[in-house]
């Protein structure tokens, strides 16, 4: 297997260095494909391009792609949401054209705050090469407020995994709850189980409260509903039900980057 993975930015970048040094570990090309500005239009931070060119001379990018696109200014409700997964699904198809380019044999889409355990992730890799599935999803974990609380249970969401490179991104349905940006229209697909392999999802963590309102800029739930629903969800983040949640290590180091590099660089450009 010749693993390709496309990245997708532009919110949560803070997260991006960790993932890419993850990643690295068990993929071989990674594309990076970011907006200049949200898919709704609000600008980037100022430290987003200087973070994004750090990272590309570090080399954790193979390749890192400018989005093209017109961004949403018009949107009403459900019409908002349904644009923006196919806004979002136009990117992943773009990184996967790049990858099939570079002759890789499978592919996997993600977003800069989602994470796979090592292990998990090369274990599965000769799995899904044997078995000869067309796409597999498997189930995530979300985490809140920290990288330290993790939920007790999976998510109902599901979202598409490691699938054949040589098949375009395009609308399907599949018996669970899935990411309908990342869908793959397939003959044959697998559900894995969380002990098989599962994506560590930080959707509920930024680096502070302003990168939490990043959040929404672009994302097609949050556009979709509304005022009511964003407010609802940062009450939600911002105090952890120890019912739901476990306390966990920060398996990915994202806690030890934020401390020792991203602080200062972000303080530099955010004039804090």
């Amino acid at each position: 297997m010749k693993l390709g993975v496309g990245v997708n930015i532009f919110s949560g970048i803070e997260f991006l260095k960790p993932s890419l040094i993850n990643l690295r570990k068990c993929v071989d090309y990674i594309v990076g494909i970011y907006d200049p500005v949200s898919l709704t239009g609000e600008e980037a931070p100022s430290y987003y391009i200087p973070l994004l060119n750090l990272l590309k001379e570090e080399k954790l990018f193979d390749v890192l792609i400018e989005n093209e696109f017109t961004p949403i200014t018009k949107f009403t409700g459900s019409d908002c949401c349904i644009r923006i997964q196919q806004l979002k699904r136009k990117k992943y198809e773009r990184a996967r054209c790049v990858a099939l380019q570079k002759k890789c044999s499978h592919f996997l889409g993600i977003d800069t705050d989602e994470f796979y355990d090592e292990r998990q992730l090369n274990n599965i890799k000769g799995l899904i090469e044997k078995s000869n599935y067309d796409v597999t999803i498997c189930c995530l974990f979300d985490y809140v407020h920290s990288p330290l609380y993790r939920s007790k249970d999976v998510s109902k969401l599901h979202v598409p995994f490691i699938f054949k490179c040589d098949l375009p991104f395009n609308g399907f349905s599949y018996p669970v709850l899935v990411d309908y940006s990342r869908t793959v229209k397939a003959k044959n697909f697998h559900i894995f189980n969380k002990d098989d392999v599962i994506m560590h999802h930080m959707t509920g963590v930024r680096y502070n409260k302003l990168e939490m309102k990043r959040k929404f800029q672009g994302h097609s739930h949050f556009n979709g509903s509304g005022e009511k629903d964003k407010k609802a969800f940062l009450e939600f983040v911002n105090s952890v039900n120890e019912l739901k949640y476990d306390k966990v290590e920060d398996k990915f180091g994202i806690l030890k980057y934020w401390k020792d590099e991203f602080t200062p660089f972000y303080n530099k450009y955010m004039m804090v």
